[in-house]
């Protein structure tokens, strides 16, 4: 036996250095006519083959995607009579349209099951009892069907209605009169098509829109959900072009599920956007053109073989130069740091010396520099506190670092390739990888929460966050990321969460508190302020006059404060309703303007009102509430006015009605302005003890205007006045404006 090494001894032995040119040369001169001659031939073999192949693969195609369009045909056609059937002999009972669903389903091979929905998306009957109930209205099949459309098509999913096995439904609507009154959604179980069958290891398949395998007709018919997915994942440049233009496309592709190269043709299934394909295994195809090619392979070489031969026997009077070819050949296999002195070796075996040298040192140098790279990089990653991964293009990991398997108690030969997927929530799991496989498809960061099992049992949620590494191509060869764990954040976030709540709860407890003592105040008191009027009425003795009118003024003042208490609770806690019923406008505004004439009077303050000749007469809203914040922004203008000027004005801007109080008071200072619509907020408590209030006029107002769907404000200059201003939608009552035109003199002169 020889060993390798001896390998290129005996090479170099065949080859007599000093006629080294002329003996390709003559090879070549022999061989070159041949192989054109013997490649020509094969060429035009090939290609004819190729062509009759790939028709063939095509017409098989067509014939799937005929037979598969045949069968949804059916499968419509048998939703729509069973449909019809249920609706129209409505009510059916639900044990009847089961009994007729269920009977159906075993009648066809390739129905898991059948179900019943009403027109508002909810299954009423089906196949199997436990998804009675149940709610798709969201599903995209339902909305499609109340877009208009009479059935829908579903992609593969693994969220069928029986359990986590691929699944694909098609869903028929029953309409009357353009109305949709059901549906029928049929469940079809892609291990159960029926295609046709391929001989020579040739291959059928139906693909749905997003490149997933819905039915693989050849020996490995239990594909796995990856395995569903890989073409997907590949990118393979056949179906991606199929998918995005519709059309038909054929040629040679790798399949996913074999090693080797294949003819492959697919063609658009029709009124759907799913596609149908045909392969046949390349060897099988260009077997005998391949044999053939051979045979002449063969001669090709044995006329080589003579005409190296006849080199040899010529060569022979060379035998030193091959012998030092030889050594100097061994020595190369060696690499050398430097190469002993030869002066009688030829000119170009020193150079090819100093060349190999050269490279030898160079590789030497680049595979330690590789070597400390990935020495840093695995110190780098077991320093970080997070869990470390680097995954294949088809989510197949080939790095975890120390801290992946601390935490799950997995080995790497466990977690590695798609293992890692086992240390995942069941419930995450399906949603991990998807999201994985849309981060692929697009190249965008890939980034999700999800909860881990540690080695201890229990789970623990985690933020993955992944990138993509290019290629010196350009193109997304690998991908790399990290888990890191946010447990105790998604529990502080939790915890925050029901703090608010409890909260929230506090608050509507005090508001609904605070509107029951309200109501049970006011009544006691509006016997005492009755009682009181009544004794006044009857009493004439001045003494007890004077006490009674003093008790009747602090029982107004205790009743208008209970009334703010009771609108404040009804308006924190969302229970005050507000009207939108026709009142005049200007006779609203001018009743509180004159409620507060006297007051404003007593003070020698002029109380003017301007209406805007644009302010409809009549507009739709709450007379009452409308009245109430008038009153209150009038009240505080007068109370906190000494000198100069009250104006109420009331103006259209755009859709919008503006109702301003301005006077020329006491002003408020800029940097205590935002605290006015605050509760029980008060900025002159000196003030406030000699005009009176509560903090709670004011926010008050904000809150009912807000309630009838405007915004309040002021303006203000401390020492100069205020001006408190609102803005409420128009609401404006046409039919009631032209009877109040109709009824104005001026009309009645005319």
């Amino acid at each position: 036996m020889t060993s390798d090494a001896d390998q290129p001894s005996r090479a170099v032995r065949l080859l007599p250095a000093g006629i080294r040119q002329r003996l390709f040369l003559l090879i070549s001169l022999i061989l070159l006519p041949i192989m054109l001659l013997l490649g020509g031939a094969y060429k035009e073999r090939y290609e004819s083959r190729r062509t009759r192949t790939l028709q063939a693969e095509l017409e098989v195609a067509q014939g799937v995607a005929t037979t598969f369009a045949g069968l949804v045909d059916a499968i419509r056609n048998l939703s729509y009579t069973l449909g019809s059937a249920i609706y129209t002999f409505s009510p059916f009972s639900q044990e009847k349209a089961t009994h007729l669903l269920s009977f159906n389903v075993i009648q066809h091979r390739a129905i898991r099951n059948l179900s019943w929905a009403n027109a508002q998306g909810t299954i009423v009957a089906s196949s199997d009892p436990d998804l009675a109930k149940i709610d798709i209205s969201t599903r995209p099949l339902f909305r499609q069907l109340l877009a208009g459309r009479d059935w829908a098509l579903g992609d593969l999913t693994m969220e069928g209605m029986l359990g986590h096995s691929p699944t694909f439904e098609i869903a028929t609507a029953i309409r009357t009169g353009g109305t949709l009154r059901g549906l029928v959604v049929a469940e079809i179980d892609p291990t159960r098509l029926r295609m046709q069958e391929r001989s020579a290891g040739g291959v059928t398949a139906i693909f749905d829109r997003s490149g997933a395998v819905v039915h693989l007709g050849s020996a490995q018919t239990d594909l796995t959900w990856a395995e569903r997915v890989r073409w997907r994942q590949n990118n393979d440049p056949l179906l991606t072009a199929a998918l995005a233009t519709g059309e038909v496309k054929s040629g040679i592709v790798r399949p996913s599920f074999d090693s080797g190269d294949w003819f492959a043709a697919l063609a658009p299934i029709s009124n759907t956007n799913w596609l149908a394909g045909a392969a046949h295994p390349l060897e099988v195809a260009l077997g005998p053109v391949r044999r053939k090619a051979i045979y002449d392979a063969v001669i090709a070489a044995l006329i080589a073989a003579g005409a190296f031969l006849v080199a040899w026997l010529l060569a022979r009077s060379i035998a030193r130069p091959i012998l030092r070819l030889e050594n100097d050949a061994n020595q190369m296999l060696a690499l050398p740091a430097e190469w002993p002195e030869d002066d009688e070796a030829p000119e170009e075996v020193r150079r090819l010396r100093v060349s190999v040298t050269e490279m030898a040192a160079g590789l030497r140098r680049q595979a330690e520099t590789l070597r400390a790279r990935e020495a840093e990089f695995r110190g780098l990653s077991e320093a970080l506190p997070q869990m470390v991964w680097a995954s294949e293009l088809d989510g197949r990991a080939y790095y975890l670092n120390n801290r992946w398997l601390d935490y799950t108690g997995q080995s790497f030969a466990e977690a590695k390739d798609l293992g890692w997927l086992q240390a995942l929530h069941p419930e995450d799991a399906s949603g991990a990888y998807e999201r994985w496989l849309a981060a692929v498809a697009t190249g965008a960061p890939y980034e999700i929460e999800y909860r881990i099992k540690g080695k201890d049992g229990r789970y623990r949620w985690f933020l993955s966050q992944g990138r993509p590494l290019y290629g010196a191509s350009g193109r997304v060869e690998r991908w790399m990321g990290t888990c890191t764990d946010v447990g105790v954040h998604k529990a502080l976030a939790d915890e925050l969460i029901r703090a608010r709540e409890a909260a929230e709860e506090a608050s509507r407890a005090k508001s609904e508190f605070l509107a029951n003592m309200s109501h049970e105040i006011r009544t006691p008191l509006t016997i005492f302020l009755t009682a009181t009027e009544y004794l006044l009425q009857i009493d004439r003795d001045p003494h007890r006059r004077e006490l009674l009118e003093m008790s009747e003024q602090a029982g107004e003042k205790l009743l208008a404060l209970i009334d703010d208490i009771l609108d404040f609770s009804k308006i924190e806690a969302r229970r005050l309703n507000v009207s939108a019923t026709p009142f005049a406008l200007r006779q609203c505004v001018e009743e509180a303007v004159k409620m507060l004439s006297l007051p404003a009077g007593k003070k020698n303050l002029p109380l003017r009102l301007e209406v805007a000749s644009d302010v409809p007469q009549t507009i739709e809203g709450d007379a009452e509430r409308l009245g109430q914040v008038l009153l209150n922004l009038i009240d505080n203008a007068v109370k906190f006015t000494e000198s100069g000027e009250i104006k109420v004005s009331v103006a259209r801007t755009g859709n919008d009605l503006r109702f301003a109080v301005a006077d020329t008071g006491i002003g408020l200072p800029e940097a205590k302005q935002h605290l006015l619509f605050r509760s029980f907020m008060q900025l002159d408590s000196s003030l406030t003890r000699r005009r009176g209030g509560t903090g709670l006029g004011l926010v008050i107002c904000k809150g009912l205007v807000e309630l009838m769907g405007g915004k309040i404000g002021l303006e203000s200059r401390e020492g100069k006045g205020s001006t408190f201003f609102f803005t409420l939608p128009l609401r404006e009552n046409f039919a009631a404006s032209a009877a109040a035109c109709a009824e104005s003199p001026e009309k009645k002169s005319r």
